[in-house]
């Protein structure tokens, strides 16, 4: 019997791949910071979401510590979740869940655990700080470091909110756990399996710790092995107990024997492996790929064994091309890791139902088992850096690439941290679209917009007759030599060779007062340029006083530019840009440009000259003078000096005379490769004007604003519940938080527009000011003008007094309101014209009767009706609206235009040309793109332009990304393992089944992915056609 038993033995089929012994392990997940409050967690997490909420949440945890040594950890963390969810979405608190599960708000908490103080509510004075956008310029800073949820917090956080009612203090709060300890300790442990892959943070410095607890005497041998139960076989048959060992012993080491394969085996081992995990289950194959990467050297015998004829050809090769065009890399280069979330189309909330799917790159591996694919960026778009990635063997993280809604992938293996960064932005996206209502495939197509302003500087009009242009590269005889063809661009040149070209192809404006410090020393770097014959044309722009007494005898400015008109008409402008020169070279070091560097150019230069006529009172040759100073200030530019190239405005960094040559000969290539584009593209042909080829670019514009143009930028969250309020209930109103209240103010508002026509408006603005002052009567006035010729935009008004609201300081704010209200777009228009005039508000302070002030047209008797009905609550809305959510002072002005915020404004910062400017860079960048999407929706006028404010705030509040790419199968018989299909999301990796070892993070990411986010799985592995 003992015999027939070995013999057995013997000859028992082994499985592919069973495991050893399991070891039991204890994981331990250590920092160098001391374990912190979930609580406080929870409070930064609810705090980076909305500072406003987490205010809120302070009230409902006022005590909330007590609990804490009462109950239990886990129900003080339902507690603390339960609190949260009152302000929170079911998305969020999934992700709050995962936030305080990888403690990823820890280093923050202890980040402000600075002062070591032993008492608990430590209280900071700053003084003063003034502009600080409260609603008192001037107040005291207070800081109170203390730890929330405790009764020492409730004392201090109870009266600071109370000053902060009464707008007397700032309050700010900083986390202060009393007695917490400074050196590290554990975060949490966790029993886990004796393979730990990819448990490490390269965020932070944490480190996961393996201990083995068994012992050297436990006696491991009762479980099963290839089948076997040797505890009972021992039992059983106790004089075979060492034959039962070496047995036993050997099916181990044969299980983990990893046999050295050929180069021809090992080729088609991803085919195989993909093969295996398609095969499976739904359920399973997630979990057997997972096995398979992280056990691939042992697994590797078995998977070569498998027969998987299907994956063989050149299907595999078609779809690695696919999918390298898809996301950017080459086809001999396939990518390792791909993670997209899209959207899908339902109408189930965001994340509610994620759909995810598995792409398998099918990659060749090499003698040693180990890949040759490199990642990196896109192909195609950074050349260079692909290359340099190649040679240098692109670094441990180069085959790992995530994508997230369809944008760019991140490179390098996926960390706790950046998945919630991720998950939280694209969380956002979905959820806002959701409660705007978009619905089905506008949902994708809003997902897919790139509505963020590109890179290319903005440029002004050069075209202006204020300038002085001292040569002309197309007129001028000094380069008859040169050639006129654009062609000469595309001639091959030594590299940094600049084309000489009879063509205005670079123009140089420089804004220059002549008496200041460093105007020498730009006219000097002119003259460089000019007589190098560089093709460069130069003009200025003379910054001169403008009062008519002042001439040219008492101001040096005014004789340069008298002496300069006068050379110019007796000789060229080339002429008298060279006498300029002369002027100041008769400067020394040290000296101060005067009346008298012009006498002494003009006297010796045209000794004939009556100097007193040329630069007295009565002077000929003043042109240009009011001119150069009106289209200085129509520019918007800053503090003199200033240049132009082309256009684009220089820097505070580039306008330095020690840099202007680098700067201009750095811009005129850079110029050169555009130029060549375009005449290679045939966009730029020899019978076009260069100039105004240039001035039709979508970049040029009328005015440079820096507050329209900057990159920090505030937004309206218009995403709100649907709040039964209106604006005259100011009761409710001041109850509500901030979305509510823009909610509010949103759907309540009533608009002008330029025609009475029932369309979709692109662009809305709102004008925030007290019009009852004249700088907010003057703004309206700039916007009415902008809307004579716009098109795209639609305009409303918000009220912001100044003073307390009365009757008597609301006339004006109440007729512009009650006009609003009761009149059509025509008359509305007309009225409003004619009550922005100063005329009519002199009119009713001298005590004249709004209605004698009508126009005609309008519908007398609803107005006046209204008007003596409307009440202080709209505006008091209004005033509220201001103050807490555009967080302006009383009186205070502002320009909304699609939900950003521009402000608070000076008197005479915004014209009409600011106006335009706002209108432009809005519609091209997102609101034209929206539109076209709203319009196929099918949506009425007035809730199509509403939906395109509210879409344009959201999307455009977002940090920028790249492009969004949407992966589409080839084919997905025989390739693709799906769940459930009705999902708002998809979630899309690509990757290899056998990854390299920086990678297998993946394999456990997505069942997470699943479980948090009820995710749809799709499986693919481009073998099909």
């Amino acid at each position: 019997m003992a015999a027939a038993l070995l013999l057995l033995l013997c000859v028992w089929p082994l499985r592919c791949g069973a495991p050893a012994s399991p070891k039991a392990v204890t994981a331990r997940l250590a920092a160098k910071w001391p374990a912190t409050s979930l609580l406080l967690e929870a409070s930064e997490f609810i705090a980076e979401e909305d500072n406003e909420k987490f205010w809120q949440f302070l009230e409902t945890v006022r005590e909330l510590t007590i609990y804490k040594q009462r109950d239990s950890e886990h129900s003080y963390y339902n507690l603390i979740l339960k609190k949260a969810g009152q302000f929170l979405s079911n998305l969020q608190i999934n992700l709050l869940k995962f936030a305080l599960s990888i403690r990823a708000y820890s280093p923050t908490v202890q980040m402000f655990q600075q002062p070591r103080q032993q008492r608990s509510g430590l209280l900071l004075l700053l003084g003063s700080v003034a502009g600080s956008g409260m609603l008192n310029e001037n107040v005291p800073v207070f800081i109170l470091y203390a730890e929330i949820g405790t009764k020492d917090f409730v004392k201090f956080h109870t009266v600071l909110s109370e000053k902060v009612q009464k707008e007397e203090i700032v309050y700010i709060l900083r986390h202060y756990v009393q007695g917490l300890p400074f050196e590290g300790s554990a975060l949490f442990s966790y029993q886990t399996g004796s393979k730990l892959h990819g448990l490490t943070d390269s965020s932070s410095t944490v480190k996961f710790l393996a201990t083995n607890d068994t012992t050297e005497e436990e006696d491991d041998e009762a479980g099963e092995v290839q089948g076997f139960l040797f505890g009972k076989l021992k039992q059983m048959y106790p004089d075979l107990k060492d034959n039962l060992k070496d047995f036993r012993k050997h099916l181990i080491e044969s299980t983990n024997n990893l046999e050295p394969l050929k180069v021809w085996e090992l080729q088609d081992l991803s085919f195989q492996a993909a093969s295996q995990i398609i095969s499976t289950p739904v359920y399973s194959a997630l979990k057997v790929m997972k096995d398979i990467a992280q056990n691939f050297p042992i697994k590797a015998r078995c998977l070569w064994s498998l027969r998987s004829t299907y994956y063989r050809g050149p299907c595999p090769r078609r779809h690695l091309m696919h999918f390298g065009h898809v996301v950017g890399t080459s086809q001999d280069v396939p990518v390792n890791a791909v993670l997209q979330i899209q959207a899908c189309g339902t109408q189930h909330c965001a994340f509610s139902n994620v759909q995810y799917g598995v792409i398998f790159s099918l990659c060749d591996l090499g003698p040693c088992g180990s890949e040759h694919g490199l990642g990196g960026t896109a192909g195609g778009q950074h050349p260079e850096e692909d290359a340099a990635r190649e040679r240098s063997n692109a670094g441990p993280d180069a085959n790992s690439r995530r994508k997230t809604d369809g944008t760019s992938p991140m490179e390098g293996a996926p960390h706790g941290l950046s998945i919630l960064e991720t998950l939280k932005l694209e969380g956002k996206v979905l959820h806002g679209l959701h409660d705007l209502g978009i619905k089905e495939e506008a949902f994708s197509k809003f997902m897919r917009l790139q509505i963020h302003p590109v890179d290319d500087s903005c440029a002004l009009d050069i075209r202006h007759s204020s300038i002085i242009w001292v040569n002309n590269i197309e007129k001028d005889h000094i380069y008859n030599k040169w050639t006129t063809s654009f062609q000469e661009l595309l001639k091959q040149t030594y590299p940094g060779v600049i084309r000489q070209i009879r063509r205005n192809l670079y123009n140089l404006v420089l804004f220059i007062d002549p008496v200041q410090e460093h105007a020498a020393d730009f006219v000097k770097q002119a003259e460089l340029f000019y007589h190098h014959n560089i093709p460069l044309r130069i003009g200025f722009v003379f910054i001169l006083n403008t009062n008519e007494e002042i001439d040219g005898n008492e101001d040096a400015g005014v004789a340069l530019l008298r002496a300069f008109n006068y050379v110019a008409e007796e000789s060229d402008t080339s002429q008298a840009f060279i006498s300029m020169i002369n002027m100041y070279h008769e400067m020394k070091d040290g000296e101060v440009f005067t009346v008298n560097h012009v006498r002494n150019v003009l006297r010796s230069e045209f000794p004939h000259a009556d100097i007193q006529s040329i630069l007295g009172v009565d002077s000929e040759y003043d042109e240009k003078r009011k001119a150069g100073v009106a289209f200085y200030k129509k520019t918007g530019l800053g503090p003199l000096p200033q240049a132009l190239f082309n256009g684009v405005p220089f820097n505070g960094e580039e306008m330095a005379a020690a840099e202007l040559d680098t700067v201009i000969l750095q811009r005129i290539t850079d110029a050169m490769g555009f130029f060549q584009r375009a005449v290679f593209m045939g966009l730029l042909s020899d019978h076009m004007d260069a100039v105004d080829f240039l001035m039709d670019q979508h970049n040029i514009v009328s005015r440079i604003n820096p507050t329209i143009l900057g990159t920090k930028r505030r937004y309206i969250n218009f995403i709100s519940t649907s709040v039964p309020v209106g604006v005259e209930d100011f009761s409710t109103f001041s109850f509500l938080d901030s979305q509510d209240k823009s909610a509010v103010i949103s759907e309540n508002m009533k608009y002008l527009t330029k025609k009475d026509e029932d369309v979709i408006y692109a662009v809305t603005i709102w004008i925030i000011a007290d019009f009852d002052k004249p700088s907010g009567r003057h703004l309206l006035s700039k916007a009415l003008k902008h809307l004579k010729t716009s098109s795209h935009t639609r305009l409303g008004i918000v009220n912001n007094p100044i003073s307390k609201i009365t009757e008597d300081n609301t006339a004006i704010a109440r007729a512009i309101l009650t006009a609003f209200l009761t009149q059509k777009n025509s008359s509305l228009k007309s009225f409003l014209s004619k009550i922005a005039k100063e005329e009519t508000a002199k009119a009713l302070a001298r005590g004249t009767k709004i209605k004698k002030l009508l126009v005609p047209g309008m519908d007398d008797s609803t107005f006046e009706k209204k008007y003596n009905t409307i009440g202080m609550d709209i505006i008091q809305t209004h005033q509220m609206f201001c103050q807490e959510v555009l967080k302006l002072l009383p009186g205070q002005m502002a320009v909304v235009s699609n939900g950003r915020v521009l402000g608070p404004l000076d008197e005479n910062e915004f014209f009409t040309e600011d106006f335009h400017l706002l209108e432009k860079i809005t519609f091209s960048t997102s609101a034209e793109k929206i539109k076209s999407i709203v319009r196929e929706m099918g949506i009425s006028s007035k809730h199509g332009s509403d939906l395109i404010m509210k879409v344009d705030a959201l999307l455009s509040s977002l940090p920028k990304t790249v492009i969004r790419q949407n992966v589409e199968f080839l084919k997905e018989q025989h390739s693709i393992v799906r769940g459930r299909k009705a999902a708002p999301a998809a979630s899309c990796k690509y990757l290899s089944p056998v990854s390299k070892p920086e990678n297998l993070r993946w394999h456990s990411i997505l069942p997470w992915d699943c479980r948090m986010c009820s995710i749809t799985r799709t499986g693919y592995a481009p073998g099909s056609t």
